[in-house]
């Protein structure tokens, strides 16, 4: 589902340079394995795609960046 809606997203507006999420799984809470070696083995498919285009991804890792994110996407 996140996949059909960035495709969409990207369709109407282009790739963006930054993407600001949570870190949900569906997101890519993969940050904690980028400090090893071979981290690329445990991003999701969405961070994968990202990478691809050059869009790089931000997480928010404050309860207020959290909440401002629920509320802009409802």
């Amino acid at each position: 589902a996140v996949l059909t809606v960035m495709q969409t997203l990207i369709g109407k507006h282009g790739v963006p340079e930054l993407l600001y999420v949570d870190q949900a799984a569906a997101h890519g809470k993969a940050g904690f394995f980028r400090k090893f070696e071979g981290w690329q083995d445990h991003i999701t498919d969405l961070e994968r795609t990202l990478l691809k285009y050059g869009c790089r991804m931000l997480f928010a890792t404050s309860a207020q960046g959290k909440g401002r994110i629920e509320r802009l996407w409802n």
